[in-house]
């Protein structure tokens, strides 16, 4: 793994210095986009071949650096670039959770649903009342997270739900005679939350033993 961990770092390296002294050009992204997708394959095919965790973790995040650099090449929004890779990041990192290469799941699912719950949020908040949705996406979430019995989902969707409340209440009642009142109600909610954040993180527990 230490050899891996350090041809990950020097391929790159050294294709970009290649490519810097000899291609035509002055196109970064697109270098970019065909640096990590070669990587994307020198890691995936070895993978299959050693069955090595690590392959497939430098395999994934090469591929996800190609994809990413090509939906912005073909101009697609920074929100729904966050939205579909976030998304497919997900899923991915639950099916591999269910192999034995689920060590690497944890990462994924902590990097699939930041992007997913940061693009979200950048989409509705410029569009209220739309952007009460993020508390059924995030609330989706936490129960979903029992579901792939991951910790980790549970946690950055929590505290996403906890800051969407914060920013709600700021938006809304910030101005308004009642806001004492909102931040006690606010106050119990956090409650709320946390409670049925403790509840569900017991039962991704239980369904994990």
């Amino acid at each position: 793994t230490p050899l891996f961990l350090k041809s990950a770092v020097l391929l790159p390296t050294g294709m970009f210095v290649f490519l810097h002294e000899y291609a035509d050009g002055d196109d970064a992204q697109l270098a970019a986009m065909i640096v990590f997708g070669i990587l994307a394959l020198q890691f995936l095919l070895p993978f299959f071949k050693l069955q090595r965790t690590s392959l497939l973790f430098f395999a994934y995040l090469f591929w996800n650096s190609s994809l990413g650099i090509l939906m912005e090449r073909a101009e697609v929004p920074g929100e729904l670039i966050g939205i579909g890779l976030g998304a497919s990041i997900m899923a991915v990192a639950w099916t591999i959770d269910r192999t034995q290469h689920r060590a690497i799941s944890p990462f994924w699912y902590f990097l699939g649903s930041i992007g997913l719950l940061w693009s979200v949020f950048d989409v509705v908040q410029e569009a209220p009342p739309f952007d009460l949705l993020y508390l059924p996406l995030t609330i989706g979430l936490m129960i979903i997270s029992t579901r792939m019995h991951s910790r980790t989902l549970l946690l950055v969707s929590t505290f996403a739900l906890l800051g969407f409340l914060g920013y709600y209440t700021d938006e809304y009642f910030a101005d308004v005679t009642g806001w004492p009142i909102a931040l006690m109600l606010m106050g119990f909610m956090l409650i709320g939350v946390s409670a049925y954040a403790v509840k569900l993180g017991r039962q991704i527990g239980k369904k994990a033993l």
